[in-house]
């Protein structure tokens, strides 16, 4: 990678970690009020989870079934 590559890359990378920080910024008042959640009722599920993503079943080499699950948390985006 040359000179103007590295530049650029770094450049992407700082502008994703400002992005992400105003993201905490926003998210941490209303986390702040589920800090003892011990059910996920509808309404927590609504103002944390932008969205679900279930993938299709596959089966492993050992026969067990394995499903992926994406989940899109509103303001920091996606978590595996």
């Amino acid at each position: 990678m040359n000179y103007g590559q590295r530049k650029q890359h770094c450049r992407r990378r700082w502008s994703r970690q400002r992005t992400t920080y105003s993201h905490i910024e926003e998210i941490v008042p209303i986390i702040s009020q589920y800090t003892d959640i011990t059910e996920l009722n509808t309404y927590i599920f609504n103002e944390l989870i932008e969205r679900i993503v279930v993938h299709g079943k596959t089966i492993d080499e050992y026969g067990c079934n394995i499903q992926k699950v994406d989940i899109y948390y509103k303001f920091v985006g996606y978590s595996n």
